[in-house]
């Protein structure tokens, strides 16, 4: 009894190093090697115990049935889900040495007294067929024993064992997501080029220099004076002003060039035969031409291809952006002007841009002093809403600027007068005036 033990134990080592090869095999590490090896001798061990304490009662010793240990090693063989067919045809072997330990015991399969072991030729031939058998892996040499598989035990070894469970799928990658395209750029419209600045000064049709006046904004009025109040902001495009009020000459040359006869005696201070000498310089061509009607001035203006300049047009022209009194800016200085005070012996009207100093912020010359100048605006009150409106069919005009017959305290740019269109007086002559646009075409 002691050698079958001793015989039983050397066959269940056998069995569990073929088994730690099996996990090696398989690509176990050493630490789970040895962990599935303890878990198998500790399944082995309470399986067998449980079979030998079924029967310790009718006197058969203690210890693992063979019948039990063979079903152990199924279950673990086929717990450790080999997935090759060489270590499948290990299983019935591992069955076959296992019923030649029960051939050596029957006593412990048919359940009757210990017959002790039996050996002679019988018994060792048995032993020698049944490991042919199993070697040649034969139908017939299987045992005649078929244990019943209990519920979770391990299939009969001539049952394909079940694959290796299948490693739980990877889960699907969630596909990457589409880079965001860039928020498109908002669409900028191609930059005009920059307009060529306007020329400062051009050249009109009767030789007349012209001075640019810058389009923009400009206070317009005074406060304080119910005619040239309250003090407003205009809006204006650009346009250009003459240099100087039209002389004489330029007048009698346009009386001559264009056949028209005009209503006002301007050549009472031009023709030396109708002044005395005595009062008035027989060298009066390049004095500014008076007494002449608004009818006269406009038919001037469009013969050299211009107009008479708007009110608003005239003051911005004198004042500039800034909203000065006087042209030379907001201090009186009288003799910066031809006026009644401020000339040797007798008052008169003198050549046009004697008085520099009293040159406005666009560098426009007389613009107070000298005479006073027709304007195409009717008299309106203020503020004005459109400085070009209410002109059309206006029996009279305002006129601007002071002249040579003014005194010191009515030469303000903003005062304002309104004469009837066929008024001609000695004192009042005009400049013209010219769209910006209609100059240069642009």
């Amino acid at each position: 009894q002691q050698e079958d033990r001793q015989r039983q134990m050397a066959r269940l080592a056998r069995l569990e190093a073929l088994e730690r090869q099996v996990d090696e095999e398989a690509g176990y590490t050493p630490a789970e090697v040895e962990e599935r090896s303890a878990e198998r001798r500790q399944r082995a061990a309470a399986e067998g115990l449980v079979l030998a304490d079924t029967h310790a009662g009718s006197g058969q010793r203690k210890g693992a049935h063979p019948l039990a240990v063979a079903l152990c090693i199924l279950g673990l063989v086929t717990v450790i889900g080999l997935g090759t067919a060489a270590y499948l045809a290990d299983i019935p072997l591992l069955i076959a040495r296992a019923s030649t330990t029960a051939t050596a015991t029957p006593a412990s399969v048919t359940g009757g007294p210990t017959a002790g072991p039996t050996t002679g030729p019988t018994a060792q031939a048995a032993g020698v067929n049944t490991q042919a058998a199993a070697a040649t892996n034969t139908p017939a040499a299987k045992p005649a024993i078929t244990p019943t598989v209990a519920q979770g035990q391990a299939k009969p070894a001539n049952t394909p064992p079940a694959a290796k469970p299948t490693e739980p799928a990877a889960k699907p990658t969630a596909p990457a997501a589409k880079p965001t395209e860039p928020p498109a750029q908002p669409t900028v419209p191609p930059t005009a080029p920059p307009a060529t600045p306007l020329p400062p000064t051009i050249a009109s049709q009767d030789g007349v220099q012209m001075l640019l006046v810058a389009g923009g904004r400009f206070l317009m009025g005074e406060d304080g004076d119910a005619s040239t109040g309250p003090k407003h902001p205009v809006d204006l495009p650009p346009y250009y002003l003459d240099l100087t009020e039209v002389t004489n000459a330029r007048f009698a040359k346009f009386v001559s060039e264009a056949g028209v006869k005009p209503r006002g005696d301007w050549r009472a201070f031009f023709d030396a035969a109708n002044f005395d000498p005595t009062f008035y310089d027989v060298e009066r061509g390049e004095h500014p031409v008076v007494n002449v009607t608004w009818n006269d001035a406009t038919a001037y203006c469009q013969w050299a291809g211009k107009r008479l300049p708007f009110e608003a047009e005239w003051e911005k022209g004198a004042r500039g952006d800034d909203g000065r009194r006087w042209p030379w800016g907001n201090e009186p200085h009288p003799e910066f002007a031809n006026i009644e005070n401020n000339t040797e012996g007798e008052p008169d009207t003198k050549r046009v841009g004697s008085f520099p100093r009293g040159a406005s912020p666009t560098g426009l010359l007389d613009m107070t002093g000298n005479a006073r100048e027709w304007t195409n605006s009717a008299l309106r009150t203020y503020p004005l809403t459109d400085p070009f409106a209410g002109t059309d069919g206006a029996g009279s005009r305002v006129t601007r600027g002071g002249s040579w017959l003014s005194l010191p305290t009515s030469i303000e740019v903003t005062r304002r007068l309104a004469e009837p269109v066929d008024t001609a007086a000695k004192d009042l002559g005009f400049r013209c005036a010219v769209s910006a646009d209609q100059a240069t075409r642009r």
